[in-house]
């Protein structure tokens, strides 16, 4: 949970946290950002089938579910003010499991971080993007305020490397841009059966494997 990991590192529970957090200006208080990663939007997304919206506008009276990670709030709160004729729905869940629930019909419509989407569209090919409700915003890595900044720079310089050498773009491509054209939506499909199918039978073990490993 993003909220939770910036509260771990501002208390000194963690070092670090490297995943997509976006900073605001509360969470800058908590814990020192370094440079940006990767640029995201918030999306909205809909269920294949239901007929692609154009605007917000065009929701009044849907319902529409959103996560509230730190990030968002501001945001969520410009939404709420410009468009109330639309029924928010704030979903104590992470974004993949809006997808989930748009993708088994139990949902219409959600936002989300394109880079979410990006992830995981081919796991929910039931899901489509309408299009962006906010500007780009910009992921970084979280760390602790302190008068050590040994661990900070190591982090910032590490970034500042694989930027100018490239790298950062090509792990960037390859993890979000370089299998779209290796997936059909027949793939998806298959994938999202067995998903549901045969997974299942392994899922204890691998349960038990993350306790007694510590992993989630």
């Amino acid at each position: 949970n993003p909220d939770e990991m910036l509260k771990g590192v501002a208390s000194g529970a963690y070092h670090m946290a490297a995943a997509g957090l976006t900073p605001s200006e509360t969470s800058r208080n908590d814990v020192r950002f370094s440079s940006d990663f990767l640029t995201v939007t918030q999306q909205l997304v809909y269920a294949k089938g239901k007929g692609a919206p154009t605007s917000l506008k065009e929701l009044a009276g849907k319902e529409v579910l959103i996560t509230l990670p730190e990030s968002h709030k501001v945001r969520f709160t410009q939404l709420q003010a410009n468009f109330p004729s639309i029924k928010w729905k704030v979903v104590d869940s992470e974004m993949i499991d809006l997808l989930e629930m748009i993708n088994a019909g139990k949902a219409s419509y959600a936002v989300v971080d394109s880079s979410i989407y990006s992830l995981h569209r081919y796991s929910y090919p039931k899901t489509k993007v309408a299009f962006d409700v906010s500007d780009p915003q910009g992921q970084a890595w979280a760390l602790r305020h302190g008068q050590d900044n040994s661990l900070f720079n190591a982090a910032q310089s590490f970034l500042d490397t694989i930027r100018v050498n490239g790298s950062l773009a090509t792990l960037t491509e390859d993890f979000f841009d370089r299998h779209i054209e290796e997936v059909t939506t027949g793939d998806a499909m298959a994938f999202t059966s067995r998903l549901h199918q045969r997974l299942p039978q392994w899922s204890d073990f691998m349960k038990e494997a993350a306790q007694e490993f510590e992993l989630d």
